[in-house]
This record gives C-alpha cells, structure tokens and sequence, in this order.
C-alpha cells in the first residue's frame, strides 16, 4: 500500500458519531468514510485495474441509539484523493527545522525532508 493511502484508511477505518448530549451536542449527524465497492481489502488499494480508487463522505442522521443505517443517510460526497501529499516539503519549515528532525529520526527520514 502507498503511504499517500493511509489517512485515508484510517478515515475509513472508524466511525465518526456526534459527541456531548443535550445543547453541547456537536452536531445532529454522524460522518462515515468509504472507498468505494472494488476495495475489499487494503492489498485492492494499489491494485484498481480501472483508474484510482474513490472514497466518499457519507452523512447520516444520527440515530437515538445503536450506529446510522443507511436509510438515514442524508448526502454523499466524493472525496479527490491526493496520494502524492507525501513528497512535498512542508511550507514554513526552515532549514535548521529539517536538521533538527533529520538528527532526532536519523535512518526514519532519509533524506527525503532534504530533498
């Protein structure tokens, strides 16, 4: 699996429900994130034969109790993947910020911060 791929599976890989109770509840609905049908296991992520894997936003009314069912669901929106996140330089990192990390991670980083 390419490293581009993983927030993306750990978005997928848990349910985001409303949070507090009564007035402090954060919001009336539950977030839930998919690939789509071809990903059946995270091996199916660098393997679509017929172009890059889509992944969406589903947005449930949030039940009384127990997890949405998908007749409560209110909108689903597809989300670009951007795999390639990982090979930019970060905006605002200095120079010296790249040794610093560079000498505290050594082998873990590489040289690819340097890049």
């Amino acid at each position: 699996m390419r490293e581009g791929f993983i927030p993306y599976v750990f978005l997928a890989s848990r349910d985001f429900p409303p949070f507090g109770c009564g007035v402090m509840r954060s919001a009336q609905v539950w977030q839930r994130f998919a690939f789509d049908w071809r990903i059946q296991s995270l091996a199916n992520l660098d393997s679509c034969n017929d172009g890059a894997p889509q992944f969406v936003r589903m947005t449930f009314r949030a039940p009384l109790r127990g997890e949405p069912k998908f007749d409560g669901l209110i909108r689903q929106e597809p989300i670009a993947l951007n795999t390639t996140y990982v090979y930019l330089r970060a905006e605002g990192l200095t120079e010296s910020d790249v040794m610093a990390m560079e000498e505290a991670f050594p082998g873990e980083l590489g040289t690819r911060l340097a890049a």
